[in-house]
């Protein structure tokens, strides 16, 4: 199908409307380079989608516990382990609008570097928490902004009439969790801890 006139003007109205989006910073972006028609695989800002929801943190913290308690398990040496299977969550409105429209619905999950020593009583997690989803439109649903309904079915037309493409979104946050047996709760820290003298 060729692009029309009306399509490709409302596609450059679009993305000249940046000012009217900044309330919804990663929706826009996200929106953005979807009309940019490249179809490259986006990496979003995990990070801050964690720190904005509630629901994702308490996932992240159950993958986490999961992680311990299998660890927990092991003897004294080097492991790399990851999620069984990964975790479904979603961007309520109700938790934060520019989640919402940016990614809705998405798969999480965790892997990670295990260090097992002395006896069993001591472990490190170099852990990796990663996010996967697609950004697409699909038929059938819709959203609202700014009191405007808005159709999945015309905003995938965008991308039939070849003036936009869908793309895969990818994140991940690292962490170095460390504790000792018997210690209530781990020292978690940012980022993966680098032995002395090394990069």
């Amino acid at each position: 199908m060729s692009a029309t006139l009306d399509m490709m003007s409302l596609r450059f109205l679009i993305v000249s409307s940046a000012k009217d989006f900044l309330w919804l910073p990663d929706a826009w972006a996200h929106l953005r380079h979807y009309l940019g028609n490249s179809g490259k695989t986006y990496t979003i800002r995990f990070q801050k989608m964690i720190d904005d929801l509630k629901s994702l943190q308490a996932i992240r913290a159950g993958e986490i516990a999961d992680a311990r308690k299998f660890v927990m398990n092991l003897s004294d040496g080097t492991y790399n382990i990851t999620s069984g299977r990964a975790t479904n969550g979603y961007a309520r409105f109700s938790e934060s609008s520019n989640w919402f429209y940016a990614v809705g619905g998405y798969s999480v999950w965790g892997k990670g570097q295990v260090t097992v020593s002395n006896k069993q009583t001591c472990f490190e997690i170099k852990y990796e928490f990663k996010f996967e989803d697609r950004y697409n439109w699909d038929a059938g649903k819709s959203v609202n902004i700014l009191g405007v309904t808005i159709t999945d079915d015309f905003m995938g037309k965008f991308q039939r009439q070849g003036l936009a493409r869908e793309f895969n979104m990818i994140g991940s946050v690292k962490q170095t969790i460390k504790w000792k047996k018997g210690d209530k709760a781990p020292v978690i820290t940012e980022g993966w801890d680098t032995p002395k003298g090394g990069r």
